[in-house]
């Protein structure tokens, strides 16, 4: 669904289910110099129903309505004579009207009964309840609508009230949590949370958080054993963030394979790819040079999946593989036979292209980690390393607070780095960073333990059985050296 911000302030201006009657192409300059042409058209509307606004014209002309993305007349769409759509009108008179000027003010339906007029409907109605304690019981309410556009609509209401109004803050924070936790929530509303604690929480290591995995790995198998829709990247985002968690790969490489197994066709391209991510780059014990080999044997053999979406997606695995160990300058020797072998046993065109095309950037890739310290590079187990000299490769982030300072993410964790006032240019740099130093660990993050109906605390949530104290845990690298490695 593409809903303008300005459309859904503007509680006066006319929204209308319509059909096209003509539509020409029109191109208008640039916004702001250096910026691309603007494309659209100029369309020609009959009006069926008027949803909202006072609107008496039978049939309405829009000057421009801009092409973009989702659904907005891209990639080469355009509308059609006969297409109904929904239009969302900024200003005009007569059969003279402008939309928003922005791609989404003229949405095309699958026709009069499409399921975004579904939503329209229950929105405009949200917004026409007078009485504003009923009105957030509303919204409430909504966010566990059957109807997933609504839902996620006042999903996206709720979380803009608790960022603008820290006042409401705290209590949005222990709705979504218990939305977030609850077992008959979607994925598609369980994946909306998630991102709001990432964005509320980043700071404090959201992403390798336990309560997290097992709530997410909950939803998960929620949508394969019970045929719940959920849009291919919700669960492409899902299957990522389990990745990130190093100490559960078995796990996950369980899951990934279950998904495989199962009748959910639209997601096993990702599936089959983030096996891949699951791959050790620097194993430290017998059992992770095992599991490396069991990954390398799954991807060889959905490679040669008769499905084409699954070898695709091993293909992708395998080079993901190979460019997480190029920027370590790691693995060469072993990978390269891999990548040949695979490619010249391929039947799928598209796996063939893909495979060479990493062969090709291989050949011309150098490592700028020099060996000494590729020598010294470390794995993911760093609980075992602790007070001990390390050395890895991680992606600068903007996590800066006041308390803790400037962190790096390693392998999906957070490493905090109190040596370093800031990043070069103060912007975190888009290059891998070489990071060394002495591995610290200090239990100092903020948490509490959360239980169902008492006030919610401040920091991490942390329900039963987990630890409070394993949750507080931060990784601190001390006495560190940085370098900015080149792609």
């Amino acid at each position: 669904m593409v809903l303008t911000p300005e459309a859904i302030r503007d509680r006066d201006s006319p929204i209308v289910l319509a059909e096209v009657l003509r539509a020409i192409p029109k191109t208008l300059p640039p916004r702001k110099e250096g910026a691309p042409e603007q494309k659209g058209f100029a369309i020609t509307l009959k009006i069926h129903e008027v949803l909202r606004g006072n609107l008496e014209a039978e049939k309405i002309e829009i000057p421009f309505s801009a092409a973009g993305y989702a659904r907005v007349w891209e990639f080469k769409a355009k509308p059609e004579p006969g297409m109904n759509v929904l239009a969302y009108l900024a200003s005009g008179e007569g059969n003279k009207w402008h939309d928003y000027g922005v791609a989404g003010s003229v949405v095309p339906l699958n026709g009069l009964d499409d399921p975004e007029v579904k939503t329209i409907r229950k929105i405009l109605h949200f917004w026409a309840i007078p009485d504003s304690e009923k009105q957030q019981e509303s919204l409430r309410s909504g966010c566990s609508d059957d109807e997933p556009g609504f839902r996620n609509y006042c999903l996206g209401v709720l979380m803009k009230n608790a960022r603008q109004n820290k006042g409401e803050a705290k209590e949005v924070r222990s709705f979504l949590w218990e939305l977030f936790n609850d077992s008959r929530t979607p994925v598609e509303t369980v994946m909306r949370c998630d991102n709001f604690f990432w964005n509320t929480y980043r700071a404090l290591g959201w992403n390798s958080t336990e309560p997290r995995y097992h709530i997410l790995t909950a939803a998960a198998e929620r949508y394969l054993t019970e045929g719940e829709s959920a849009r291919y990247n919700s669960f492409n985002h899902l299957l990522t963030a389990l990745c990130r968690y190093p100490q559960h790969r078995e796990e996950t490489l369980a899951l990934l394979l279950r998904t495989l197994r199962s009748d959910r066709d639209t997601s096993k391209t990702a599936a089959a790819s983030r096996i891949g991510w699951l791959f050790e780059q620097v194993p430290a014990t017998h059992l992770e040079e095992e599991f490396n080999i069991k990954v390398l044997t799954e991807l060889h053999r959905l490679i040669a999946s008769e499905d084409d979406s699954v070898a695709q997606g091993a293909a992708y695995g395998l080079v993901h593989i190979r460019d997480m160990a190029s920027v370590r300058g790691l693995h060469s020797d072993q990978l390269q036979p891999v990548l040949e072998r695979e490619a010249e046993r391929t039947n799928h065109d598209h796996v063939k292209r893909l495979l060479n095309g990493a062969l090709r950037k291989a050949a011309k890739s150098e490592s700028s980690i020099s060996d000494d310290d590729r020598q010294k590079l470390v794995g993911s187990n760093w609980q075992t390393l602790v007070g001990k000299k390390i050395t890895v490769v991680g992606k600068a982030t903007y996590e800066k607070t006041a308390e803790f300072g400037v962190a790096a993410e390693v392998d999906g964790r957070l490493l905090w780095l109190p040596d370093i006032s800031s990043w070069p240019g103060r912007r975190p740099p888009k290059e891998p960073v070489l990071l060394s130093g002495t591995l610290t660990q200090v239990f100092d993050k903020a948490v509490f333990r959360y239980v169902e109906g008492q006030p919610f605390g401040e920091g991490l949530p942390t329900p039963e059985p987990f630890s409070l104290r394993n949750a507080s845990r931060r990784f601190v690298l001390v006495d560190s050296k940085r370098e900015i490695l080149s792609k």
